[in-house]
């Protein structure tokens, strides 16, 4: 992980900037560019979900995924995004089947935090 991203960990805007960025890596490496760019129409026309609201609407992505790859596929595709999440924050990814897209954002977001935390303290005291 980013040296300087440490100290941005708590803020939601970092974080969910790391997870835009994780989508659009995954779908990149998953579909290709131009592949990427239509998905993303699909998810906004037809979903009405903006790829920079994914976010704050992580359960209706999840359904819009499962709608247009199907239940298997976008588990696939939920894993490595959430792969690169976890890379990017430097945390270890654990495979949890029953587990979704939430889940395992909330679990980051929360060990993200929860890592920063201390530095936090430490600045706030010296």
């Amino acid at each position: 992980m980013r040296v300087e991203a440490r100290s941005h960990l708590g803020t939601g805007h970092y974080f969910d900037k790391l997870l835009v960025e994780s989508l659009n890596e995954s779908f990149a490496t998953i579909l290709g560019e131009i592949p990427k760019r239509t998905l993303y129409h699909i998810l906004e026309t037809n979903h009405n979900i903006a790829a920079n609201c994914i976010p704050e609407r992580l359960n209706e992505f999840a359904i819009a995924l499962e709608a247009l790859f199907g239940v298997a596929p976008s588990k696939a595709i939920v894993r490595i995004i959430v792969k690169r999440l976890y890379s990017k924050l430097a945390l270890t990814y654990i495979e949890r089947p029953e587990w979704r897209l939430s889940d395992y954002v909330s679990e980051a977001r929360s060990r993200a935090t929860m890592f920063d935390a201390p530095k936090t303290r430490r600045s706030s005291i010296g």
